[in-house]
């Protein structure tokens, strides 16, 4: 891999379980590697659901049953040649040491590198890997607890670790899903065209069209 990459970590972190972290990361991921033709990869670090690792499994078990699923896969790989990107599981506490060994080993260069992390800043390691991150998004919904728990994350992030200065910390941004997925997500990625509805609307997120074995590295 080329050292002079600039590879940017991004991790969607709640205090709050439930408001779409995992959703969202699926989501951004699907749509900047397949949609907008971004090398992106992923690291399940959010013990002990590990909801991703689990969705990968189940569609590649899916997918193997069916012989339409297996044919959609081609095609699409064939399509935008490009194989299904990579979710790996890691603890939080060693998460960053794995996702540079990773890119220091990856065939091709990655442009975005996503975290799923634990809801709860009691998880070891989980501060250290959030001050590695480039971008902090905190979505959050309609609902009193959730606002109330985003924001005392939010003001920890700042007083704990960025204060510090030993962070890779840009922006932290916290917002109700709907702002996030139709202007900040656009604006922090830089992304050549906007994220819409339309363009996350898939039935499995992690292969885009539906699911696929043959195209999961």
């Amino acid at each position: 891999m080329n050292a002079n990459h600039n590879t940017k970590f991004i991790a969607f972190s709640s205090q709050k379980g439930g408001v779409g972290k995992s959703t969202f990361t699926t989501l951004v991921a699907s749509t900047l590697h397949y949609r907008l033709g971004h090398n992106v990869a992923v690291f399940d670090a959010d013990f002990p659901q590990h909801s991703l690792i689990k969705m990968k499994s189940r569609d590649l078990a899916m997918v193997m049953e069916n012989e339409h699923l297996k044919k959609l896969a081609y095609k699409q790989f064939t399509t935008i040649n490009k194989k299904a990107y990579p979710i790996l599981q890691h603890k939080a506490e060693s998460v960053l040491e794995a996702a540079e060994e990773f890119l220091n080993t990856s065939d091709v260069p990655i442009d975005v590198l996503f975290f799923d992390l634990p809801g709860t800043v009691n998880t070891p390691g989980i501060l250290k890997a959030l001050a590695g991150m480039h971008h902090i998004f905190t979505p959050i919904t309609a609902d009193r607890l959730v606002m109330e728990s985003t924001l005392i994350f939010t003001q920890l992030l700042q007083d704990v670790i960025m204060k510090k200065g030993a962070t890779s910390i840009e922006t932290i941004i916290s917002s109700c899903l709907p702002v996030l997925a139709k202007s900040r997500i656009c604006r922090a990625f830089a992304m050549r065209s906007q994220l819409r509805k339309s363009d996350a609307a898939c039935s499995s997120p992690i292969l885009d069209f539906s699911s696929s074995s043959s195209v999961y590295s």
